[in-house]
């Protein structure tokens, strides 16, 4: 949710860009997104899904800090393509493996993992707002790279404890 918000706000605040761009780059990112959520599964079933969490967890880390640094309009173009792939590329195989602990209760599960996701990005979004207030849009764009990379660690950490 936190890019959804900031990357158009970025590039309007920070790189001088119409709304109407801006509003492009999301339609963007939403189309790539719904494309990498279709290759979800068949990704997860060659990487694994753990190791697919962890990569677009990095990539999405890095790929922030690029955005949240970069002066180029189509560099921040590409970053969202890149950004949109990382995000939606391992959450439904995410989803999955969050049902494969509670076998027994996949509504259940299915539930608590879109549902938490949901209600974080609704309860974290307006705090990122007054940090983009108060001291600018890179910090919030730091912010976001720190959430991913502290979830790269978190799936690093959820592999070491599965191969227990």
């Amino acid at each position: 949710y936190g890019l959804m918000a900031f990357i158009p706000l970025f590039l309007v605040g920070m790189l001088g860009q119409s709304e109407v761009l801006s509003s492009t780059a999301i339609s963007v990112f939403s189309i790539a997104a719904a494309l990498a959520t279709a290759l979800s599964g068949r990704v997860a079933e060659k990487t694994g899904t753990i190791s697919l969490m962890t990569a677009c967890c990095v990539l999405m880390g890095i790929g922030i800090v690029g955005f949240a640094f970069n002066g180029i309009v189509a560099l921040a173009f590409a970053l969202t393509l890149v950004l949109a792939v990382a995000l939606d590329l391992f959450y439904p195989s995410a989803v999955a493996l969050g049902m494969g602990y509670v076998p027994r209760h996949l509504g259940m599960a299915s539930g608590l993992s879109y549902g938490i996701a949901v209600c974080a990005g609704g309860m974290v979004e307006p705090l990122l707002g007054l940090e983009g207030d108060a001291i600018g849009l890179v910090p919030v764009m730091l912010a976001l790279a720190a959430v991913s990379f502290l979830a790269a660690f978190l799936c690093v950490m959820l592999k070491r404890l599965s191969s227990v």
